[in-house]
């Protein structure tokens, strides 16, 4: 039996349509751009809709290079800013203001609504859940300006994700520790 026309057309489309790896062989990682925009051509050139493969590619795009919480008592998003070093409040509104930027990047603005924006909010909400308690702001640290002071120690890091921080003083450690005496 010969295979139907658009049987026809999916397979001569599928070996014509070269799909970059997350590593191109020079050692550079295409960018969220470029991996979206050949998500939604791939879709289209197999007839399917783009709306699951957007809503894939940047759920995980903002899973993995940002750092999101959602509280469970109260469902509000915090994500951290590395400009202030510490969560702040309107996860929500990141996302979007982020994923319209993406789609609007790669020429298929008229390819998100506000129902995918919400899903791509959704599972990165669900995926991010916490309870106060674990977010707890260590008692032995403070979140200085140029960094995390730990009190007990005298020991002074560089902001990170890794501490929950949701607050920041205004003061700043010396450059160089001062002796105790």
């Amino acid at each position: 039996m010969a295979p139907k026309c658009a049987d026809y057309f999916k397979i001569r489309v599928r070996r014509e349509i070269k799909v970059e790896e997350p590593n191109n062989g020079h050692g550079e990682t295409p960018g969220i751009t470029a991996v979206l925009a050949q998500a939604i051509l791939r879709a289209r050139a197999m007839g399917e809709s783009p709306k699951p493969h957007i809503i894939d590619v940047l759920s995980r795009h903002f899973l993995t290079t940002d750092s999101y919480f959602t509280f469970t008592d109260t469902n509000e998003m915090v994500f951290y800013d590395e400009s202030s070093g510490h969560y702040v409040f309107g996860g929500e509104n990141r996302i979007r203001t982020q994923a319209q930027r993406i789609i609007d990047e790669t020429g298929y603005r008229t390819q998100i609504t506000t129902s995918m924006v919400n899903e791509i909010i959704g599972m990165v909400q669900r995926t991010t859940f916490i309870t106060r308690e674990e977010f707890a702001e260590p008692l032995d640290m403070v979140n200085l300006i140029n960094g995390v002071l730990n009190i007990t120690t005298g020991e002074f890091a560089p902001h990170s994700p890794n501490f929950k921080f949701l607050t920041r003083w205004r003061l700043s450690t010396p450059p160089k520790p001062c002796a105790r005496t």
